[in-house]
């Protein structure tokens, strides 16, 4: 193996100051694209210059698909030679022709749609579901401390009539834009309710993900379905037909830069363990992680690529900001 010399850099794609001032930016994913072994000009002053041999010169410490809520752009995508990318249909407002032409560069566009939670931000919410009072019953109450910051509101998600108007969302304002899937979030909802011994939480979530599935099949045959942090239902044999992939967050960073190896290696073992057994069947394995420090970055990178996931370093709101390293920092953490 050939032993060759980079300077260390570690870069941040778009700060999240920068991303507040500007949101009609259409560099997102265009600054994402730069060369690995190119010097940032805004690396932060504490990183420490040097040389360094990778271990592996197949590892890959930039990302290898995009997830992001918000400011996402038609140009900022098609600049892109990434192919998977996780967004918000109803926030990027691609018209049917700008999803067919990223459709046609083999891009993979994934839809997100919450199964789990309502949100006070999309087009199916009613300004009274807000008092806990006089709300519909399918929202679980008293309401989640965040819940009015956050502006997501836990449901029975079993009841039919939430079922319906999920179904109908996703029927109006994802589907006939022909997006290639949908990125189901909030699935572990049914966690909270495992202890009500008059429902099985989890069949009903599994049913759920069948009847979205279904339903959005009817119109785009082809269309595929993601999971996300779920992956102990992959254990489920009637769960594993319904996905094509499953994605993951803070699988190895939890907070930020608190390595779960040390506080939590089960849990790590145990998500290891079911994204495994998707890959070995073939489906799709996104991972992301959230930390900020650059040893914890190479160290996530490392990890991830080795399980042969799809990997990204990104912020907590997905706004656009992606982690990156040029070159080794002092230490990658194994």
């Amino acid at each position: 193996m050939l032993l060759f010399f980079i300077f260390l850099t570690f870069s941040l794609i778009q700060s999240p100051i920068e991303c507040q001032s500007t949101q009609k930016s259409t560099t997102h994913l265009q600054n994402l694209e730069r060369q690995d072994n190119q010097r940032s000009d805004n690396a932060p002053a504490h990183l420490i210059e040097g040389i360094w041999s990778p271990p592996n010169p197949s590892i890959r410490f930039s990302p290898t698909f995009h997830i992001q809520m918000h400011n996402i752009t038609f140009q900022a995508i098609h600049s892109s030679n990434l192919s998977i990318f996780v967004l918000d249909a109803h926030a990027a407002a691609f018209t049917p022709a700008q999803v067919a032409t990223l459709r046609g560069q083999n891009k993979t566009l994934l839809a997100y749609l919450s199964l789990g939670e309502a949100e006070n931000f999309r087009r199916y919410w009613q300004p009274f579901w807000a008092n806990p009072d006089s709300g519909p019953d399918f929202l679980v109450t008293p309401f989640e401390a965040d819940s009015a910051q956050t502006g997501k509101y836990r449901t029975k998600f079993w009841k039919l009539q939430w079922q319906r108007i999920v179904l109908r969302f996703m029927q109006e304002h994802i589907l006939p834009w022909g997006y290639s899937g949908l990125f189901l979030d909030a699935l572990d909802a049914y966690q909270y309710f495992t202890d009500d011994a008059s429902h099985d939480s989890q069949a009903e979530m599994i049913a759920f993900v069948r009847l979205t599935r279904n339903q959005a099949r009817l119109t785009a045959p082809d269309l595929k379905v993601f999971a996300n942090n779920v992956p102990e239902l992959y254990e489920v044999n009637s769960f594993k037909g319904l996905v094509d992939g499953l994605a993951v967050s803070e699988t190895w960073f939890k907070n930020g830069d608190t390595a779960l190896s040390g506080t939590n290696l089960p849990f790590v073992e145990n998500v290891l363990k079911w994204t495994r057994l998707a890959k070995a069947d073939g489906k799709t394995v996104l991972a992301v992680d959230f930390p900020t420090l650059p040893e914890n970055v190479c160290t996530f990178y490392e990890r991830c690529t080795e399980e042969g996931f799809s990997c990204a370093v990104t912020d907590y709101a997905f706004s656009g900001v992606t982690r990156k390293l040029h070159v080794q920092p002092t230490g990658c953490q194994r």
